[in-house]
């Protein structure tokens, strides 16, 4: 088994076919179709179901792409720490990023991207990990920054990235009676969360997946109600009272100054997320791509440093 045989079977696989992926990979499909032969022989399985149109994985075939994929990226990973250290990274970089995450990461990394590499162009798109998700999974993004979500990750190559503490945000014209003193920080039970109406996202984006995921290891179902899909609408709907949120500090941050918002921290379980960067196993594993994980990794730090969110680094 060669890496010049992963790469082709990978490449047959996405594309479906041995004659749309000789055009992509310039080869001839009778050396295309010998190459995976050998393969196959080598195995002693079979990798694909041939059709009168196209191919099909089999299930041999989808544990060997999993494979496939780990294999080829470490290898380009190792090229690169090699031959491309001493580079500067150049083009365009795409990052997605989840809106509570790019409240407190954008800037930093914009400017950190302008200072250490200005040939770089950056551009961050902001939205749900699921909408990231299949951006990047159509190679519009080159990297995202998501939490989990109903969907899962796929075949997506995963690093954890940080873990937040979740909080609960109220208006201070309501009163809170269950939110109790714990030290010098405020915290509320997640069982008394069932006392008050909780604005929550669908379970297939982040946040709504996760509380479910508490309602469900604790047997507690919360008084919902559907969110209106943006953060400043929810958070207007919390400042007039109307209902309450479940939240990471790094979506309010920027608001705890504002003495019209209740904040606790929720206890009895702790409540909280983890986010992860992911890249496409099928996209180039570049300089510039490196380099840009590498520096959003080292700005974790400050996030939690200066007090922009609660938790750690993963």
């Amino acid at each position: 088994m060669t890496p010049k045989q992963l790469n082709y079977f990978a490449r047959i696989a996405e594309c479906g076919s041995f004659s749309a992926a000789s055009r992509e990979l310039l080869i001839a499909q009778p050396a295309l179709s010998l190459q995976i032969g050998n393969l196959e022989e080598e195995l002693g399985v079979e990798l694909f179901y041939r059709k009168p149109r196209g191919v099909d994985l089999t299930e041999n075939g989808e544990r060997l792409l999993a494979h496939a994929y780990d294999i080829l990226r470490h290898i380009e990973s190792a090229t690169l720490d090699i031959q491309s250290a001493d580079l500067e990274p150049t083009g365009v970089i795409k990052v997605g990023m989840v809106p509570a995450i790019n409240n407190v990461l954008a800037s930093q990394l914009a400017a950190a991207m302008a200072l250490e590499y200005p040939r770089v162009e950056l551009e961050i798109i902001a939205g749900a990990s699921l909408y990231l998700k299949q951006q990047l999974d159509n190679r519009k993004l080159d990297l995202c920054i998501i939490h989990p979500d109903g969907a899962g990750f796929g075949d997506s190559v995963v690093t954890p990235l940080l873990r937040e503490a979740l909080f609960f945000v109220g208006a201070r014209t309501n009163r809170y009676s269950h939110i109790k003193k714990r030290g010098k920080e405020q915290c509320i039970r997640f069982a008394d969360l069932v006392h008050y109406t909780t604005l929550s996202t669908e379970i297939h984006d982040g946040l709504g997946f996760r509380i479910k995921q508490y309602e469900e290891e604790t047997g507690i179902a919360l008084n919902k109600k559907r969110s209106f899909g943006q953060l400043m609408t929810d958070l207007n709907v919390i400042l007039a009272g109307e209902a309450e949120m479940i939240l990471p500090w790094s979506a309010i941050y920027h608001l705890a100054g504002d003495k019209r918002l209740v904040t606790a921290r929720i206890i009895e379980p702790e409540m909280e997320r983890d986010v992860f960067t992911l890249t496409s196993p099928r996209q180039p594993l570049t300089n510039t791509l490196v380099k840009t994980q590498a520096l959003i990794r080292s700005l974790v730090e400050d996030i939690f440093r200066e007090g922009r969110s609660v938790g750690t680094p993963l």
